[in-house]
């Protein structure tokens, strides 16, 4: 009955082996057949994506160490021979030691020996308890062979880096070609024409003008000499205005200007101001031609003779109804009456009589009348200095009478 039954349990276990390995050999087939069906699968998808290539990553810097690396230490035989060196050193300080100038020496040598490149002048040498420069002492060469010498410092100036001036960058300028020498001319005759043309703030021009009103300015007026230029009281009355250092303004007439031309260049040349006082000086009415004569001619005189072209006219006497002004005012140019008259056309007042004429009636921005010219004025002359010195007294100052005006219209 064993028999059996152990034959029984090997057949039943030969059996099972029979039955495992079908088992393993069905599903080794599953997987080959899956594994190439996965395989095909992604041999497709790797056809149908795009190609995309790996590159290796960056090398990455080591990281900084927390403390720093330790210096090299110098051989055994450089200490040596510097050991030696200080060693020598001192021995020589020793010998040295009674001619008293062991000590700075040594010195010296020992920290030019540690400070093989000072970062200042050779000349000064750094100790360490101060960082304030010490002059270097230098022993003179007549020095005597009993030690006796004579020690000297060298001047001591201070460390001043060279300038370096800032860079400063220019803006960008396109390159022009030069003016044309045509172009050239014209604009230096323009900017000369500008100079010598007394033109007046255009709120004045075609206007009559007796003075201005100055709000803050209050302290300018302006002399003015009619009749002009004379022989020998125009040559005294610029020599005082340029002693007191006045500058005024003279209203000239035509032929006097035609029979005096180089008086009259001295006036502008001077710096002073002129202006138009016909051509004849007359007083009756006339007509609009005989108006336009008597103003252009004179004007023509003025420019040919100082190359000066004027805005400012004044009539004859201060007729305003004779036709003269105006012929002016439809040109534009202003009519400059006055607001001080000093009466020296009378025969009968005195130079004292010009001079309180004046001071009883100035007022800041005023226009002072005198004369220069159309007779003896040889007491107007006398006059003047004092007329000057008192009004500066009182604290005016003189300017021309485009000066004037214009002060009024910026608003001064």
């Amino acid at each position: 009955m064993a028999v059996e039954e152990d034959l029984t349990n090997i057949d039943w276990y030969y059996a099972l082996c029979r039955e495992n390995r079908q088992v393993l050999s069905t599903n080794t087939l599953f997987l080959e057949e899956a594994d190439l069906e996965f395989r095909y699968v992604n041999r497709k998808r790797r056809k149908a994506q795009p190609v995309t290539r790996s590159y290796p990553r960056p090398r990455q810097a080591p990281p900084k160490r927390p403390y720093p690396l330790r210096k090299a230490l110098k051989p055994r035989s450089v200490l040596r021979q510097q050991s030696s060196g200080i060693s020598l050193l001192l021995s020589l300080a020793v010998l040295l030691g009674s001619a008293g100038i062991s000590s700075t020496i040594t010195g010296f040598f020992i920290r030019k020996s540690i400070l093989a490149n000072p970062p200042f002048p050779e000349s000064v040498v750094l100790t360490s308890s101060s960082a304030q420069p010490q002059p270097t002492p230098i022993v003179s060469p007549s020095a005597t062979p009993s030690g006796n010498s004579q020690v000297g410092l060298l001047p001591q100036q201070p460390y001043q880096p060279p300038y370096q001036q800032p860079h400063q960058q220019q803006p960008y300028q396109p390159h022009q070609p030069p003016p044309h020498p045509q172009q050239l001319a014209q604009a230096n005759a323009a900017a000369e024409q500008k100079r010598l043309t007394y033109s007046v703030p255009k709120q004045h021009q075609g206007a009559i003008v007796e003075s201005a009103e100055l709000k803050i300015a209050r302290d300018a007026i302006a002399l003015t000499f009619d009749d002009g230029p004379w022989d020998v009281t125009t040559d005294q009355i610029l020599d005082i205005l340029a002693q007191e250092g006045v500058k005024a303004t003279f209203f000239w007439v035509g032929q006097a200007v035609q029979n005096r031309p180089e008086i009259a260049r001295r006036v502008v040349h001077a710096g002073h101001a002129i202006g138009n006082h016909t051509w004849h000086h007359r007083y009756e009415p006339m007509s609009e031609v005989e108006a336009a004569s008597e103003i252009e001619i004179a004007a023509q005189i003025f420019r040919e003779t100082t190359g000066i072209q004027t805005m400012l006219f004044r009539p004859p006497g201060g007729y305003l109804n004779n036709g003269l002004a105006d012929y002016a005012i439809s040109q534009g140019h202003t009519v400059v009456m006055w607001s001080v008259s000093s009466a020296d056309t009378d025969p009968g007042n005195s130079a004292q009589d010009y001079i309180e004429n004046v001071l009883a009636d100035v007022q800041p921005g005023g226009i002072v009348l005198l004369h220069d010219g159309g007779g003896d004025r040889s007491k107007t002359v006398a006059a003047l200095p004092t007329i000057i010195r008192s009004l500066k007294a009182q604290g005016y100052r003189f300017v021309t009478v485009p000066e004037l005006l214009q002060l009024e219209s910026d608003g001064w």
